[in-house]
C-alpha cells in the first residue's frame, strides 16, 4: 500500500475490508494505531482462508 506522492496529509488509522458481493464487508487488517500511510511502499501481511472480489481502504484518521 502507498499513500501521496508528497508526504503529507498521511492516514495513520485505517483498516482493510473485503467483501464476495460488495455490499457487506469484513475486517481482515486494522493497523496498530498510528500506521501511517505516507509515500513510501509499505507491506501488510493479511492472513484469510477466504477469496474476496472487493476491497476497500476504510479511513478513521488523517493528517489534515
Amino acid at each position: 500500500m502507498r499513500g501521496r506522492e508528497t508526504n503529507t496529509q498521511r492516514i495513520y488509522r485505517w483498516q482493510l475490508e473485503a467483501s464476495t458481493d460488495g455490499e457487506n464487508f469484513l475486517s481482515l487488517f486494522s493497523a496498530p494505531n498510528p500506521t501511517y500511510l505516507g509515500n513510501e511502499v509499505q507491506q501488510f501481511e493479511v492472513d484469510t482462508l477466504h477469496k474476496y472480489n472487493c476491497y476497500r481502504l476504510l479511513c478513521l484518521e488523517a493528517e489534515p
